[in-house]
């Protein structure tokens, strides 16, 4: 009874009937929306994170599942998620210059394979690290933190996130900033007197928290101008056509590589560029399409570039 006399206890049976109902709505609208974002993805990094892909895979299975699930395209949605999870997986172990790359986890990586050029990536890393000059202790945030032997393997260790660049499609406004954060190291590289020459999406990783980058391996770094002794078989394409007749370490070498990285990460994986002025602004892909062979010259008048054309540098939080 309440105060005016009426029993009240039938409408605590409808709330709640009310609420339950509500909510199986509620479900089936979110449902059909995730249904709806999955179906329509083009690129796994719509649907999932590189970071908690596992586990998202498996709160969507729990929604989706045709025995869970009794929406018409669950199963065409789980079939979806089914090929970007191996994908994903894929990407946990990619392979490299070196042999291949183990993603244990986001701030652990572990390299095997061809001896002789883990040894040489190390001592390149070393080398690299024991630089005292002021701009050399700048860019040491561009190295892992540290790179040890564990047997027969390399294990490097980072104190932030990172996810190397193999895979992934990013939006322009975040290429821009990473793009600049390579040229800004290969103009340090040149200045220290050393050419990175292979510069590829496995050889670089993205630091999402910081906008920043690591380079994670060195197994062609030779001082610059000296004769070149190896260079990268998976993208010998990305190369400038004269380095097959020179054979020389210069800087040019690696500003093609790092626009080639960029017109990758735009989505063209053969690093071409050229159909990405369609979805991008043609003055940037203009830009990355040139030939540059100053290092510096290059970094400075690309982010007068960025000036020009989106004012300001932003802080646009990357998910990945």
């Amino acid at each position: 009874m309440n105060i005016f006399g009426f029993k009240t206890t039938i409408f605590l049976p409808k709330s709640l009937f009310f609420f339950s109902v509500l909510a199986k709505l509620m479900q089936v609208m979110n449902t059909e929306t995730l249904i709806h974002q999955i179906l329509n993805s083009s690129h796994y990094n719509e649907i999932f994170s590189r970071f908690t892909f596992k586990k998202q895979y498996i709160d969507y299975l729990k929604v989706l599942h045709p025995d869970i699930c009794s929406h018409p395209q669950a199963t065409e949605a789980v079939i979806k998620i089914n090929i970007y999870k191996e994908e994903l997986d894929k990407y946990q172990k990619i392979k490299d210059d070196g042999g291949v790359m183990q993603i244990i986890n986001p701030n652990h990586i572990i390299l095997n394979g061809d001896e002789s050029l883990l040894k040489k990536s190390f001592a390149n890393f070393d080398k690299l690290t024991k630089l005292k000059d002021e701009a050399s202790k700048h860019f040491r945030k561009y190295l892992p933190d540290n790179v040890e032997w564990k047997g027969d393997k390399l294990e490097l260790h980072h104190k932030e996130d990172i996810i190397p660049l193999t895979g992934l499609l990013l939006p322009e406004k975040h290429v821009t900033w990473l793009t600049s954060r390579l040229f800004e190291f290969v103009a340090w590289l040149n200045q220290v007197g050393f050419c990175h020459a292979g510069l590829n999406p496995e050889s670089i990783a993205v630091v999402p928290k910081t906008h920043g980058i690591v380079v994670l391996s060195f197994y062609h770094l030779i001082q610059t101008n000296q004769k070149l002794s190896t260079i990268s078989n998976k993208y010998l394409n990305w190369y400038p056509n004269s380095i097959f007749t020179e054979k020389k370490a210069i800087p040019y070498i690696d500003l093609t590589l790092v626009q080639r990285t960029a017109l990758y990460l735009l989505g063209d994986k053969t690093g071409t560029g050229v159909k990405l002025k369609k979805t991008n602004t043609p003055n940037l892909i203009d830009f990355l399409l040139e030939s540059h062979s100053l290092p510096y010259e290059t970094f400075d008048a690309y982010r007068k570039l960025l000036h020009s054309l989106f004012g300001k540098a932003k802080f646009y939080p990357l998910e990945i």
